[in-house]
């Protein structure tokens, strides 16, 4: 069986109230995958901008794969500034060595994004979301001020190449 190279695009879309002044996305990304290395089926995958910055857990093994690019991007209308994360990784089909039964397949069920914002008051918080989080959600600073509502799934996971 021949490994293949992956892409998926993880768009984490947050709603911030007019308190955040700042934000910014974490240069390392949590995503459910297949791992070919372990042999395992949805792992949680640590991946960073380099190939030695990811691994996939519990026991932190390298995983085959990195962060191709990161931007964000600001719709002034809505106030919804979203954090895009290309990724690439190695896929190849095997047998779950815990399991057999599972097949593995090239995407993702789940991915866990991690980001900071700066409230008008000056704090610093630091704040993840992830697709099977309960919703809605709401993250308050430490003055009492509600940064972001989530109210819809987050963040997207789409294979793209």
């Amino acid at each position: 069986m021949s490994r293949m190279k992956v892409q998926l695009r993880i768009d984490a879309a947050i709603p911030l109230s007019q308190c955040v002044t700042d934000i910014t996305f974490a240069r390392k990304v949590m995503v459910s995958l297949d791992c070919c290395a372990c042999k395992r089926c949805d792992r949680s995958a640590v991946l960073g901008r380099y190939h030695w910055d990811s691994y996939c857990t519990p026991d932190r093994h390298k995983f085959h794969g990195t962060i191709l690019d990161l931007k964000s991007a600001k719709d002034n209308t809505s106030n919804i500034v979203t954090g895009s994360y290309l990724i690439e990784y190695e896929f190849e089909e095997f047998v779950d060595a815990k399991y057999p039964d599972r097949v593995p397949s090239p995407g993702s069920t789940w991915a866990r994004v991690e980001y900071t914002m700066r409230c008008k008051c000056g704090a610093n918080i630091w704040r993840e979301t992830q697709n099977n989080q309960v919703r809605p959600l709401d993250v308050t600073c430490e003055c009492g001020t509600v940064l972001v509502t989530e109210t819809e799934e987050n963040p997207r996971i789409e294979i793209v190449g």
